[in-house]
């Protein structure tokens, strides 16, 4: 999934080979909506950012092949963008393993750097964090760390128009259709059953997902 903000850019720049390249027609619409949030949204000034590592436990652990392996706790990279004018956006990240948090987040502080004191303008903070991790590629660590910063920023904006950020893009907000995928990993056939039968009740789910990949 690429950073809101390199869509958009790239679509302003070279709309067809973007659309080409990653069908992504829909996204025109929502330019729209992008303009119309630069022009009615207040103006948002960077001042700082928290980063926080959490691991949570998982009530159903991981079981997975012996590549992935087993996991008993779910690691987060939590941001909080807080804004000169009192705004705060927050983003999330999942990075698999506790670990890599020693990596991703030093990325994120440098690519932070960049915004200074400057007005939240999510297209050249993409910008300037490529160009900030430019020597580390463009790929990988860098890519998540302009995201991290990416979808805080969005999520600042939103909040300042008052608005869902997807409905300040043109799109809803409404039900979506969805399956419980918390747990049904590579276990014996009758703890499966019964996983599937406490999924299934939890929130009234009308669909589950299996996975496959045992010995034969």
């Amino acid at each position: 999934m690429w950073p809101w903000s390199l869509i958009v850019a790239c679509l302003m720049e070279t709309p067809a080979r973007c659309l080409t390249a990653a069908h992504l027609a829909p996204t025109v619409v929502a330019i729209l909506g992008f303009r119309h949030i630069a022009m009615t949204t207040p103006h948002l000034t960077f001042h700082s950012l928290q980063i926080r590592i959490v691991s949570a436990p998982l009530r159903r652990p991981i079981i997975s092949n012996p590549i992935v392996g087993r996991f008993t706790e779910w690691p987060f990279i939590l941001l909080d963008l807080r804004t000169r004018e009192g705004v705060v956006g927050r983003a999330y990240l999942e990075p698999y393993v506790l670990g890599s948090a020693k990596y991703i987040v030093p990325a994120i502080e440098a690519a932070a750097e960049q915004l200074g004191g400057a007005p939240l303008a999510p297209i050249d903070a993409y910008r300037g964090s490529a160009q900030a991790l430019h020597l580390h590629g463009r790929e990988g660590i860098s890519i998540i760390a302009a995201a991290a910063l990416d979808m805080a920023i969005w999520d600042a904006i939103a909040k300042a128009a008052g608005r869902p950020l997807a409905v300040a893009l043109g799109g809803s907000v409404g039900p979506v259709r969805a399956y419980n995928t918390n747990g049904l990993w590579l276990l014996p056939p009758d703890e499966l059953a019964e996983q599937a039968r406490s999924l299934v009740e939890e929130g009234g789910f009308g669909a589950i997902k299996m996975r496959f990949g045992r010995p034969t």
